[in-house]
Formats: C-alpha cells, sequence, structure tokens
C-alpha cells in the first residue's frame, strides 16, 4: 500500500516510526528530518546547477519543428502518453503526471515533472532522457527512454499516433 508513492518520503518515515517503536528509541520527527536532507539536496543541486558551464551540444536545435513532435506514443507494457506542443514547449500528459520537456540538445529532452503546487523544478538533472527517432523519411515515429536504468538500452520504443485518430 505504500510502496508505489512516486518518491514520496511517506514510506520511508512510516518504516523509521515503526523501526523506532519496536527498538524502543526516542521518538525522533522523522518528517522534519527527511524535508531538510530533501532542501538541503536540492539547494546543493541549485548551486551546482549556477556554477555550471554549458555542455558541448547545448548550443543545438532540435530537428524539427515542436508540432512534428507532438503525437500519442504508446508501448504494450508501458501504456501511453501524449506530447503536445503548446507555444515554445513539449509537454508530456501521463494520467497523474506532467513533464515538461526542456531540450537538451538534438531530438533529446529532459522530462522536469510539473508539480500542481511548486511548479516545475528546472535544477533537477535526473538521467532520464526522452529521445524522438525518425523514419527513414525524416518523419518523427517514436520515442525511446531508459526508464529501467540497469539495462543499459532504451526498452520503451513507442510508436508514434496521430493525434487525430
Amino acid at each position: 500500500m505504500l510502496c508505489n508513492q512516486s518518491s514520496s518520503q511517506v514510506p520511508a518515515i512510516v518504516r523509521n516510526f515503526i523501526a523506532d517503536r519496536l527498538l524502543r528509541l526516542g521518538y525522533k520527527d522523522w518528517s522534519t528530518y527527511l524535508k531538510s536532507l530533501a532542501d538541503k539536496g536540492r539547494a546543493d543541486a541549485k548551486a551546482a546547477a549556477s556554477a555550471r558551464v554549458a555542455p558541448p551540444g547545448s548550443l543545438t536545435r532540435p530537428s524539427h519543428a515542436l508540432d512534428d513532435y507532438a503525437g500519442i506514443y504508446s508501448n504494450p507494457g508501458y501504456g501511453s502518453m501524449e506530447v503536445v506542443a503548446e507555444h515554445d514547449s513539449l509537454w508530456v500528459n501521463f494520467p497523474h503526471v506532467i513533464w515538461w520537456l526542456r531540450h537538451s540538445r538534438y531530438d533529446v529532452f529532459d522530462p522536469l515533472e510539473k508539480d500542481p503546487k511548486a511548479g516545475i523544478d528546472t535544477t533537477d538533472d535526473g538521467p532520464l532522457k526522452v529521445q524522438f527517432n525518425m523514419d527513414q523519411g525524416g518523419n518523427i515515429n517514436s520515442i525511446a527512454m531508459n526508464i529501467e536504468p540497469a539495462l543499459n538500452k532504451p526498452i520503451f520504443l513507442a510508436a508514434r499516433q496521430s493525434r487525430t485518430s
């Protein structure tokens, strides 16, 4: 019940609280402690990001107009995701999560989760990348992502469907 919390600290807090009780240790405010660690990590990441020099290739552009990336991409094992082009940005809509796709280089984007309250943390530079692929005619037709970090190759290769069909 507490295992699928989308990186929530609740399972860790509950686990630590139960362990403290079983070991008859004194009360510790795990929520405040873990929040302070997360806040420190975000502050350190922001400081590192501001000190970072632009990586090689970061001044490149996507190979297509943003509208060309829009569509529904699906995979039998992982379901579907919709890529939407709005103004000068690409967004990915999942049932419970929205990603903003920040351009990295060429047809590779960094997915940044949009928090309903806090907005988008642009310092979050996780290992996940969204790579758009083309067919031999030069049309965007699929996405590859390393959803399983333990594997050395992308496993989510989704066929692109038109948004109108």
